[in-house]
């Protein structure tokens, strides 16, 4: 009695219908990965968004007349929210400013402002990581009465002294940012958390009135 084998016909049948098979398994795996991947990085996303919403209500709810007489809310608009909040537990009013950007995305700005002589302001920066710190840098203007060798302000970071700023080259009440200096802060931004400080010397006078009257000094920080 003969036993029957498989034809080369039948050979390629099932070597095709094999590879159609593995073809539609590993699409499948694949693309499991893709909607894997895809939920967890938005739920990374709605988890990050949902920690900046409560920074940011916790920080308006402390909304109060600025040090300068200002009211609490200098300007709420569907892209841009001013307002004054003692958001660092020093007893001395900040000026914060929420917007919607367009160009620079991945910089978080915030700006503080001081209304008395030689004053000191700050800004805090939580919850600003997505997965891995790669790297972190802080770009710090300042503007105010900087005229005079011995008007300057010293910027710390967590109690760290980062340097002093409008030694020279700066003017008094400039109404524009000047002695910008960039940091990289990459070490201190790993626990997800980031307090500035500036504190400007007793020569600093509170004589200028670009975007807030009577003001010493100002301070933009821009975190990437």
């Amino acid at each position: 009695m003969k036993k029957r084998g498989f034809t080369l016909i039948e050979s390629l049948v099932t070597v095709v219908v094999f590879t159609l098979a593995t073809t539609a398994l590993m699409g499948f795996i694949s693309l499991g990965y893709k909607v894997y991947g895809y939920t967890k990085e938005q739920s990374i996303a709605i988890d990050e968004a949902r920690k900046g919403i409560e920074t940011m209500v916790k920080e308006i709810r402390q909304a109060r007349q600025g040090d300068n007489g200002s009211y609490a809310i200098e300007k709420a608009d569907d892209k841009e929210f001013v307002f004054y909040s003692d958001i660092d537990g020093d007893g001395k009013t900040e000026r914060v400013r929420y917007f919607l950007g367009t160009t620079n995305s991945g910089v978080l700005i915030k700006e503080c402002v001081s209304f008395s002589k030689g004053g000191t302001c700050g800004v805090n920066f939580s919850s600003f990581l997505t997965g891995i710190l790669k790297s972190a840098q802080v770009q710090i203007s300042i503007e105010g009465d900087f005229g005079a060798s011995n008007e300057y302000a010293n910027i710390s970071l967590d109690g760290r002294n980062l340097g002093s700023f409008c030694l020279s080259q700066c003017s008094d009440c400039a109404g524009s940012w000047q002695g910008t200096a960039t940091f990289d802060i990459a070490n201190d931004a790993s626990d997800g958390s980031l307090q500035f400080l500036a504190d400007a010397s007793n020569k600093v006078d509170n004589s200028c009135n670009w975007q807030d009257p009577n003001h010493s000094m100002k301070v933009r920080f821009e975190l990437s």
